[in-house]
Formats: C-alpha cells, structure tokens, sequence
C-alpha cells in the first residue's frame, strides 16, 4: 500500500523513508495540504523503447490516414491526393488547424 506523508514529514525523515522505500519497494505520496504532489519510488533501471511503453495505450485505430476533420484540409496545387503525404502526385497538403 503506498504510504502518504506530508511536506514537514518528509523533510524531517526523508532519510528514514528513503530506507524504507528500498527495503520495501512500495512508493510514498509526498503531500502538499493534503494534495499529493510527489511520488517517491525505487529506482528501476529498465530500457524500453518508445513503442514498447506505448504500446497497448491506444484505444482505437480507425482510419489513421485520415485528416482531423475534411474542413482542416487545404491542398496547394490543382489535385488533391487521396492521401495527403503521397508524394507520387507533387501536390502539397496543409492541416490549417495544426499548420504543418
């Protein structure tokens, strides 16, 4: 169970809770007026790739080629590409919500 102290607590045994984080593994909610703002844990040295911390994070994947919205879309040049990154067609897409 993750223990909570306060700011005060923590200041005056900090050393104490340290010890008892490694012995026991379990982490302790530092509190600011009841509020937690800090959690201290033991230090886990593990290297993951970014696609293995993402991975099972998202939710759905539906037409992920698709722009935002169709309104969002303006394309320079006289076709639009059914998708808007091929660069087989030479026209240019621009999402005008994120400018990219």
């Amino acid at each position: 169970m993750q223990d909570q102290v306060s700011k005060s607590q923590f200041k005056a045994k900090a050393l104490e809770l340290f010890r008892q984080i490694e012995s026991s593994g379990d982490p302790v909610i530092v509190t600011d007026h009841g509020v937690p703002t800090i959690e201290v844990r033991q230090y886990r040295k593990t290297e993951r790739s970014p696609l293995e911390v993402l991975k099972g994070s998202v939710t759905e994947y539906s037409e992920p080629t698709d722009p935002v919205a169709e309104g969002e879309w303006q394309v320079l040049g006289d076709y639009r590409p059914s998708r808007p990154d091929d660069p087989s067609t030479g026209a240019l897409s621009v999402c005008t919500t994120c400018n990219r």
